[in-house]
């Protein structure tokens, strides 16, 4: 869709970075203190003041006490500051603004959050052409890891990032380094703070046409099976159903 909106504007679409947990708290803040202000000045609250000293002298609670409760019916089901820990995104380099910085943490599973799980960096990304399904899929066949384990997948320019359980062996591993997607090595490794920024999405190349694609498919290769891997990981691995 981006694309198709980049080639009938010939405009490229930047990338645009959303405000971080703690901006946004820091907002819904300042709104809170706000609406408290404009009630204070401009409504009538005699009737509501004299029904907290009642309560007050009634049930011997706190002022601060009761007005809390009432923020808190005010606010209704709707949580008042958000989770800075959910928003897990990528951010602009301190030291070098034309680099991103992808956070390194890994996000839980929905269905299994039990399950510790490890971002991984693969050396395919969007300049690549690489696909979400063309990750999976390689994952997924190569070290027959049931899709179930397999986190998140993030494509950026210069490579991407896949969430997959901390427990994964050594072995499952090194076939995922020698896994090949549109004949180009995966090379896996874990993500850290040394191998964790990439270049902002390219323009130059947006509205050129590419005639080595004419003609030809793209898809996932796999080399042929030698000898079945006797390490692969069982607890991960997808169930077959028995003879």
């Amino acid at each position: 869709m981006l694309k198709t909106i980049e080639r009938i504007t010939r405009q490229p679409i930047d990338p645009m970075l959303l405000p971080s947990a703690k901006i946004i708290n820091e907002q819904r803040v300042n709104n809170f203190k706000q609406r408290i202000t404009n009630t204070l000045d401009n409504q009538e609250l005699a009737i509501f003041e004299e029904l907290i000293l009642d309560y007050q002298k009634e049930h011997e609670i706190d002022a601060f006490k009761i007005a809390s409760a009432l923020a808190l019916m005010s606010q209704g089901t709707e949580p008042l500051l958000l989770n800075e820990k959910e928003i897990n995104q990528a951010s602009f380099n301190e030291n070098n603004k034309n680099k991103i910085s992808v956070s390194i943490h890994a996000e839980p599973l929905k269905d299994n959050p039990a399950i510790k799980m490890r971002r991984y960096r693969i050396a395919v990304g969007r300049k690549n052409n690489i696909k979400p399904g063309n990750v999976l899929g390689a994952i997924a066949n190569e070290a027959e890891i049931s899709s179930e384990f397999i986190g998140a997948i993030q494509i950026f320019q210069d490579f991407t990032t896949v969430d997959l359980p901390d427990e994964m062996p050594k072995e499952t591993i090194e076939i995922l380094k020698k896994t090949r997607v549109f004949d180009k090595k995966l090379s896996i490794e874990e993500l850290t703070e040394k191998n964790n920024t990439t270049s902002p999405r390219e323009k130059s190349n947006h509205f050129k046409k590419d005639s080595s694609r004419r003609g030809s498919k793209r898809k996932f290769e796999r080399k042929p099976r030698g000898k079945p891997n006797r390490h692969k990981d069982k607890k991960f691995s997808r169930s077959k159903p028995k003879r």
